[in-house]
């Protein structure tokens, strides 16, 4: 039986400026390095791997290389994307524009 609810939050510290792929390149080198671990926990667990993405802009988007997606595959997790809009009140580069900036 699945167990109801655990959780482990591991921050991974890389530029927040770095692309998506690059984010996702660096969760799938530590399911890497806990391959193991992370098969032994999803015969009990459902295994949730959360990543966040903000744009400065109302549209952002990333490309993920078929190389990562195969990586992240291997294990058995699922991923969720957690995508944030541009701070309110932020400038974006065409507000700067418009406004002569």
């Amino acid at each position: 039986m699945k167990s109801k609810q655990h959780v482990w939050i591991r921050r991974i510290f890389i530029d927040p400026e770095a692309p998506l792929g690059d984010h996702l390149a660096a969760v799938v080198a530590l399911l890497n390095e806990h391959a193991v671990a992370i098969a032994e926990l999803s015969r009990d667990c459902d295994v949730d791997v959360s990543i966040g993405f903000g744009s400065e802009s109302e549209q952002g988007g990333d490309v993920l290389s078929h190389d990562i997606i195969e990586q992240l595959a291997r294990h058995p997790v699922s991923l969720s994307l957690d995508l944030y809009p541009p701070a309110a009140g932020a400038l974006t580069a065409s507000d700067e524009l418009h406004n002569g900036g």
